[in-house]
């Protein structure tokens, strides 16, 4: 590409990039019209008000949940419910693993009279294989 043609080029880029940054202006230009537009219409509306009014009450609920939790917390402490509530848990494990363990030794138990039984049985077939009884 000779000297000419790569001024001609150059021109080209330059013009092009002037024109993007106009068209950038412009539509900066269109967008600050249209948002202080919009500003305008939201302020005489009145919906930026109820919208902070609304947000004000919000949080003033927030914070009145929070103080009667936070009281009805403390009575829960002194009034000793969790402590109780602790203990009967406390409680309720224990016997439920006094009762698994009577379970267990009745199981064992069990099986130890029936396996003696079993044994008994079979001793006693042995017998009357071995000395045939009289009829």
């Amino acid at each position: 590409m000779d000297k000419r043609q790569q001024s001609a080029k150059s021109d080209l880029d330059a013009e092009q990039a002037a024109e993007a940054i106009k068209s950038a202006a412009k539509s900066i230009r269109d967008s600050s019209i249209k948002i202080k537009e919009t500003a305008r219409i939201l302020r005489q509306s009145g919906a930026i008000n109820e919208l902070a009014e609304a947000v004000k009450i919000a949080a003033q609920a927030s914070r009145d949940t929070m103080v009667e939790i936070n009281e009805s917390a403390k009575e829960i402490v002194d009034h000793g419910v969790i402590r109780e509530t602790v203990l009967a848990v406390e409680q309720t494990t224990a016997a439920a693993k006094e009762t698994v363990n009577t379970i267990k030794d009745s199981f064992a138990t069990n099986s130890a009279r029936a396996m003696s039984k079993a044994t008994l049985d079979s001793q006693k077939k042995e017998a009357q294989v071995l000395i045939p009884t009289k009829s």
